[in-house]
């Protein structure tokens, strides 16, 4: 069990001790000095900063420190969290969680110059983070959760894989108030109506199923004929870009009511025969 050597230097209190770092993706033994405090009527002995030191070797000699803690935030993420995004979840989650990061995010994990590690990121650096991200992009309330959220996917992901033990930093993080989010515009009926009227088949029947069947961009995307039963339509896949997935819920795979004037006009659309 180490103690490490607690030293005084100009105006602070420093920590030397050693521990294992990843470098080159190997555990590496190396050497390492840490600011404790600075020097002052709260701080005048190396007892005063003891518990300081204790706070920082205390995990090293339980062995609860794991190398991979050393990480920075930013290479965790980029080298771990978004690659098991990428084979985990859907291909337009991923995409969203690359936006967040590389709009929001990337170039901002750090404390003074240096990039912050998975072990030092505390709550209140999430919080600052938070906050900046709110200062330099006006943002609605619901995005700033959303990049909240992302944070604490981070560290619940290093938690699983054993980088990190302990309370999600991101836990206790409050959220900015942002602006109010705009509201989602619905078209009338009458609307509605005008765009059938002025649409030539097969567009025109697109349009009816988007109107009235409440199904999502991707899931109309994905229809199929064999997915219209006469009186319903079930979903039975999505169509993102280029990729296709099934329905994201068992509700999203649920028949589909289809109006009688629908069933015509599906019945009827020249892309039927």
């Amino acid at each position: 069990m180490q103690k490490g050597q607690v030293f005084r230097k100009g105006a602070s209190w420093f920590l030397r001790y050693r521990d294992s770092v990843m470098k080159n993706g190997v555990p590496t033994r190396v050497r390492i000095c840490r600011r404790l405090a600075p020097f002052c009527d709260r701080y005048r002995s190396k007892k005063s900063v003891e518990s300081l030191a204790l706070e920082i070797l205390g995990p090293i000699n339980s062995g609860r420190a794991q190398a991979e803690s050393t990480i920075s935030v930013e290479e965790w993420i980029t080298n771990y969290y978004l690659p098991y995004v990428r084979e985990q979840k859907r291909p337009s989650t991923a995409k969203g969680y690359r936006d967040i990061f590389k709009r929001y995010l990337k170039g901002k994990f750090l404390k003074g110059n240096v990039d912050i590690s998975l072990r030092d990121f505390r709550c209140v650096e999430g919080d600052r983070l938070l906050a900046a991200v709110a200062h330099e992009w006006d943002l609605s309330h619901t995005t700033l959760k959303h990049v909240k959220s992302f944070l604490s996917g981070v560290f619940t992901f290093a938690k699983r894989q054993g980088a990190l033990d302990g309370i999600n930093p991101m836990r206790d993080a409050s959220i900015p108030r942002g602006k109010q989010s705009r509201d989602t515009y619905a078209y009338s009926l009458e609307e509605i109506q005008i765009m059938l009227g002025a649409t030539p088949e097969p567009a025109r029947t697109v349009i009816a199923v988007a109107a009235f069947t409440g199904l999502r961009h991707s899931e109309i995307r994905g229809l199929q004929w064999p997915d219209f039963g006469g009186d319903e339509i079930r979903v039975s896949r999505i169509l993102w870009n280029s990729h296709v997935s099934e329905p994201k819920t068992r509700a999203s795979a649920a028949p589909v009511p289809v109006l009688p004037f629908l069933c015509r006009m599906l019945v009827l659309c020249p892309l039927s025969n």
